[in-house]
């Protein structure tokens, strides 16, 4: 075979491979803490010392935010003020803990925000099998106390659905 016949079929593989969609990789992990009505904090396994935690945001859902309570600054300056709630933010909030706290769960990131580092992805509970499994997400909006972001990829493939 010559070099180029070679190259010819390495590229071909690489191409083909490119086409190829990934598998999703999913971590599992225990709910340690809800922070809003979209974000939980997952403790992982301890190795040699405390378990790693990972942040993470409910991708493609908009869920109401609580509100930041006021702060002093430590040198005694300006203090941040406080802003309020959502409407059903503390809902939103104590339905994902009560549904998911403690309790073990599969994690997926979909995209990372490379300024801030935050994650967003799906969380999945009720099974260790990704197939059987419930998305948290899902769950919250159809409770009533997300709704779907008008930019997910989501909403954009249901309107090709319906069109079609």
């Amino acid at each position: 075979m010559t070099s180029t016949a070679a190259s010819a079929t390495t590229t071909a593989a690489a191409s083909s491979e490119a086409n190829t969609p990934l598998a999703k990789q999913y971590f599992t992990g225990i709910v340690k803490q809800v922070l809003d009505g979209g974000a939980v904090v997952i403790r992982g396994q301890p190795r040699n010392g405390p378990p790693p935690e990972r942040i993470l945001a409910l991708a493609e859902i908009d869920a109401p935010r609580l509100g930041r309570r006021p702060q002093q600054s430590p040198a005694g300056g300006t203090a941040s003020p406080a802003t309020p709630d959502e409407a059903y933010a503390w809902e939103s909030r104590e339905f994902l803990r009560k549904l998911l706290v403690g309790k073990s769960v599969l994690g997926s990131v979909s995209h990372t925000v490379p300024t801030s580092g935050r994650e967003y992805g799906a969380v999945l509970f009720g099974s260790s099998d990704p197939e059987a499994a419930e998305n948290a997400a899902v769950r919250l909006v159809s409770e009533g106390l997300a709704r779907v972001r008008e930019t997910s990829q989501v909403r954009e493939q249901q309107r090709i659905v319906d069109r079609g």
